[in-house]
């Protein structure tokens, strides 16, 4: 069965389940809990982690608070570029060598100022968008139905077509609160599996893929796109970023992306520009010091950071029991989101650092975020 085939039947199968436990759901189902979890179960949706490889398998849809798959691993689609990843790149040597990397304790950022992108937050939909960005704001459970069957009928027409405007037009209403469990459940499912193809996977379904001109490097294109460079060469599967083969076509995507941390769900939730969902991590809290709510800015970005806690410990970058891992992304003076010397950190709240993610998170999510990338932390 080939994607388009396979992915019809997965999202109609979500969105048809979907609209039917709307539908028919009373005033009573917004405290009960999904198909399968016991009464009185903790019902948390899961986290799913951009880049993880998983299947979205059918039959799990309304299964329960684990339902669903996460997001596909980067480059996890068949290329169809002319030119696959690697040909042509004599550079096989590892990215962080390359002249740019965003490890600048300074703070110094070759991106342009938040909000100048070519569809940066904000900039509003254009005259042919049909779901503008932020239209569910204030609405209903019924009108979340509507929407839903909307998507239906659009994807049913062309899925591949339709798929990122229709990411887009239910990125909105992701943690909307007159959802009910059931419809956040059905929504997170989709959003999830879209957000996986939609931005992380080689196939550009947003807008045209971008041809490789004379003399050009992948970070003078990321600056182009308010992303780093880092994250276009994990979708593409370049491995030299200096060389590339003029000609080729790249997927790229539009930054700057934002990060929304839920601390009383210990959740960071990223949005791409314009406002699409583009998966969860799960994070953990340390107890250095209380942090407050907010809007932040990424100041910096350091791989290798050495910790100094509020208490005057001091702990290098070299050692395994560096609490901040090996990467720092830093919001204000003493406050970041980094990794951790113990994954049993992620979900719980520790003596030492701040905002940590599982290694292997944070080292995607460091590719992912600009310096000047908004976050905004809430309760």
């Amino acid at each position: 069965m080939n994607f388009k085939t396979f992915g019809l039947v997965v999202v109609l199968g979500v969105l048809c389940f979907a609209v039917y436990v709307s539908l028919n759901h009373n005033a009573d189902t917004g405290s009960t809990p999904p198909p399968g979890v016991p009464e009185g179960a903790d019902s948390t949706l899961s986290i799913q982690i951009p880049g993880q490889p998983s299947e979205f398998p059918p039959g799990a849809v309304g299964a329960g608070p684990n339902a669903g798959g996460q997001a596909p691993p980067f480059g996890s689609e068949e290329h169809t570029d002319p030119m696959p990843p690697g040909a042509g790149l004599p550079g096989t040597g590892p990215l962080g060598g390359y002249p740019g990397e965003y490890g600048d304790p300074a703070g110094r950022s070759p991106l342009p100022p938040p909000g100048t992108g070519p569809l940066a937050p904000g900039a509003g939909a254009s005259p042919s968008d049909p779901f503008p960005p932020g239209q569910a704001a204030g609405g209903s459970a019924s009108q979340f139905d509507i929407d839903m069957a909307n998507a239906q009928q659009r994807l049913s027409q062309d899925l591949e077509a339709n798929l990122a405007e229709t990411l887009l037009a239910l990125s909105a209403w992701f943690d909307h609160p007159s959802l009910s469990p059931q419809q956040s459940q059905m929504l997170v499912d989709f959003l999830d599996f879209a957000a996986g193809k939609v931005i992380y996977s080689p196939k550009q379904y947003v807008g045209p893929a971008y041809r490789i001109q004379p003399g050009e490097d992948l970070e003078q294109i990321a600056r182009m796109h308010d992303v780093p460079w880092q994250l276009l060469a994990k979708i593409n599967g370049i491995s030299d970023p200096r060389n590339l083969p003029v000609g080729r076509e790249l997927k790229v995507v539009r930054g700057p992306f934002r990060a929304e941390i839920s601390l009383s769900k210990l959740e960071l939730t990223l949005f791409a520009a314009r406002g699409y969902y583009a998966g969860r991590f799960a994070i953990g809290l340390g107890g250095e010091e209380t942090i407050p709510e907010g809007r932040y800015e990424v100041r910096n970005k350091i791989k290798q950071p050495q910790y100094y806690g509020l208490d005057g410990v001091t702990v290098k970058a070299s050692d395994p029991s560096n609490p901040l891992g090996q990467h720092w992304i830093g919001l204000r003076d003493s406050i970041g989101i980094h990794g951790t010397d113990d994954p049993a950190n992620v979900g719980r709240t520790t003596r030492r650092g701040w905002i940590c993610l599982d290694n292997r998170d944070v080292d995607d999510l460091y590719d992912i975020l600009s310096v000047s990338s908004v976050v905004i932390v809430q309760h």
